[in-house]
């Protein structure tokens, strides 16, 4: 299924730049090129903590409300994307988060960081 939705939603073909796909909270396809970085949030949060540290809740407190509190609660579902220093990114970048069963929630934190004189797209859905 994740394979027709990649075709439908054209994430695999050469209009995307870098894209990242997730499937009932399960990372299915994920990729970057040099001048983007597309992982999952968990690796970041895991393997870069004080990366994750640096971004995550910088814009919005995790106590604003009840839905940033059960975000906060649980970190490890989203994205992060750094697009670096001057790069001019031509095609989008391509997201999707998307769920097939009744009975899962997205509770997802993403982090985007777009270094000075970047420039890009990005498309989620």
């Amino acid at each position: 299924m994740a394979t027709e939705i990649l075709n439908k939603l054209d994430l695999l073909s050469d209009a995307s730049s870098a894209y990242f796909l997730e499937n009932n909270l399960e990372v299915e396809k994920y990729f970057g090129s040099p001048e983007v970085e597309v992982l999952p949030i968990e690796i970041i949060k895991y393997n870069q903590p004080e990366l994750f540290d640096k971004f995550a809740w910088r814009l919005v407190s995790p106590n604003q409300n009840s839905i940033t509190r059960l975000v906060a609660s649980v970190p490890n579902q989203g994205y992060y994307i750094h697009v670096r220093q001057g790069a001019k990114i031509n095609q989008p970048i391509k997201t999707c988060l998307m769920t097939s069963d009744d009975d899962v929630s997205q509770v997802v934190h993403n982090i985007i960081v777009l270094e000075p004189s970047a420039n890009c797209e990005i498309i989620t859905g």
